[in-house]
């Protein structure tokens, strides 16, 4: 018999379910529910015998060569997963099962699924009108036509949630109601479970004197700054290099070749990802080594052991999407290490050769909430890609950021008119930057200048150690040039010549840039001066 049934799985709104709220420990458990959804609990639900053990998919066994195979898992990863099944009733059944689940013990979480029943001698998976497209297509007709999830109506009397304003159920540690939704994320087991697959990961690449922390307070080297930062990377044009798997494998003969593709595209990228994340971790705690960065890490919290909290956490990895919080003054930095090493794990990808990445990056104070602070880094990441696309650096990698000095209101384009605007239409801000040269449409506007521009600036020092260095602007003076900046390059060159000061010089820039502080409709000086006291030059870039 060779009628199968092709699945996709695909949990919705899952960044919205991992930043509901501002509590570290509730991101974590979210993110393992994510994982034990397409993990342990999918393997529950697939009917015996199938390929998938412990999480792992075992690529020797395939559904057209053993007739006691009953589900083949395909992919898995990010939330999704693509699965053959010889039988179209243990598809329904095993989203029953699965669906199940998810309702008694992942309240919130929430999924949309396509079958889509085929031929396997007859039917191609691949080319464009392929059963994969069509399934993807259908997958996509579902999470648009689906229902919103209907409210949950409670008594006239109500105790709201804390943190989802649903009806609460319990009280937390701190004695603050919580929802289902809320305590499930908090469960001992599950923490624990995250807990172990963090470990499995990254407490290995790091030196014992390190330890990691669920509390964001403690990964914050002082308490009167509290600031964090929200990094989302996701990589450049991923999802055209399976378009282009596809249309290599239009026949039905290749279907079993066009899995294999599928398979190792997917764990390649997923590997990338993750050992991305490693190398940053890695060259955070290199960084700490160094003389310039002796007073940041004094200042960092030590749990009972005296061990140094790391104040870096991944939330969202195994693909070339990712997400990780930090303290804030590592942000910028750390986001432009992930970037690097990113485009070096993934240099020789399938379909495609090198990868790149896009990533955002939103500084905070940890009151402000997360999910808006994320909503705002993945809409940066998403105006970085259309900005390299625009400039014709599709062979680059770039980021953007923002600095919450307050609130975090609007969305970025509104915030960049009111804020980085001149009323000529002169924009204050150098980004989105590419990663290195060529910059985004003038060769200046790229990851290498800025931070250049920042060491020149004294990024990362102390007044004190400012004033014992010759050639360095003092801080009264970078504001003042801050304020004339707002003014247009007429009023900076003014102030520029009455305080007889010479401005650092612009990696790509001329003269003029160096002169009045702008070229062309940008300055190139703001956004570096802004973000002094949010910026730490962490084990800076390697130019390959």
């Amino acid at each position: 018999m060779s009628h199968y049934t092709l699945t996709s799985i695909d949990t919705t709104g899952i960044q919205n379910y991992i930043f509901g709220s501002n509590a570290l420990r509730e991101n974590i458990g979210a993110s393992q529910l994510v994982e034990r959804a397409i993990g342990m609990w999918l393997e529950d639900a697939l009917p015996k015998l199938h390929n998938f053990d412990n999480a792992t998919i075992n690529d020797a066994q395939r559904i057209e060569d053993a007739a006691v195979l009953r589900a083949e898992v395909i992919m898995r990863g990010g939330g999704n997963a693509l699965i053959l099944f010889r039988e179209h009733g243990d598809a329904v059944d095993t989203i029953k099962r699965l669906s199940r689940k998810l309702l008694c013990e992942a309240p919130g979480l929430e999924m949309a699924v396509a079958h889509l029943d085929f031929d396997w001698n007859q039917d191609a998976l691949g080319c464009g009108d392929g059963v994969i497209n069509r399934l993807a297509a259908a997958v996509n007709r579902c999470k648009q036509q689906r229902a919103p999830s209907a409210a949950v109506f409670s008594p006239a009397v109500l105790a709201e949630c804390r943190a989802t304003r649903q009806p609460a159920v319990d009280l937390d540690q701190a004695n603050k109601l919580v929802s289902a939704e809320i305590q499930t994320k908090l469960s001992e087991s599950l923490q624990a479970e995250a807990e172990q697959r963090f470990d499995d990961l990254f407490t290995s690449v790091i030196s014992d004197i390190y330890t990691f922390e669920r509390d964001v307070e403690k990964m914050t080297a002082d308490h009167d700054r509290s600031h964090l930062a929200v990094i989302h990377a996701d990589g450049n044009g991923i999802g055209q290099r399976f378009i282009e798997l596809l249309k290599d494998f239009s026949s039905a003969g290749q279907n079993r070749a066009c899995l294999v593709a599928l398979r190792d595209l997917s764990q390649k990228i997923a590997n990338a990802g993750e050992h991305a994340l490693c190398k940053t971790l890695v060259r955070l705690e290199r960084s700490f080594q160094n003389k310039q960065m002796e007073r940041y890490v004094s200042g960092l919290k030590r749990d009972e052991r005296q061990r140094i909290i790391m104040p870096f956490r991944p939330l969202v990895f195994g693909g070339d999407d990712v997400t990780f919080v930090c303290d804030g003054r590592l942000g910028l930095g750390l986001a432009a290490i992930f970037l690097e090493e990113f485009e070096r794990a993934a240099v020789d990808l399938p379909y495609g050769g090198a990868a790149h990445a896009c990533a955002g990056v939103v500084i905070f104070k940890t009151h402000y909430p997360f999910a808006r602070a994320y909503d705002l880094c993945a809409e940066l990441c998403k105006q970085t890609k259309v900005a390299l696309r625009k400039a014709e650096l599709k062979g680059s990698s770039g980021l953007d950021w923002h600095i919450a000095m307050s609130g975090i209101s609007g969305e970025i384009t509104g915030i960049r008119q009111r804020e980085y605007q001149l009323s000529n239409g002169d924009q204050l801000t150098m980004r989105p930057l590419s990663l290195r040269a060529p910059g985004i449409e003038q060769p200046w506007r790229n990851w290498e200048a800025f931070a250049t521009l920042a060491e020149a600036f004294g990024a990362g020092k102390s007044d004190d150690e400012l004033k014992r260095i010759s050639g360095v602007l003092p801080r009264s003076k970078v504001k003042a040039l801050r304020e004339a900046l707002r003014g247009g390059s007429v009023n900076s060159q003014a102030f520029i010549n009455t305080a007889n000061i010479q401005l650092p010089e612009v990696l790509g820039g001329d003269e003029h840039l160096q002169r009045t502080g702008w070229a062309g409709k940008h300055c190139g000086y703001f956004d570096v001066i802004e973000a002094l006291d949010f910026y730490l030059p962490v084990d800076r870039m390697e130019v390959h």
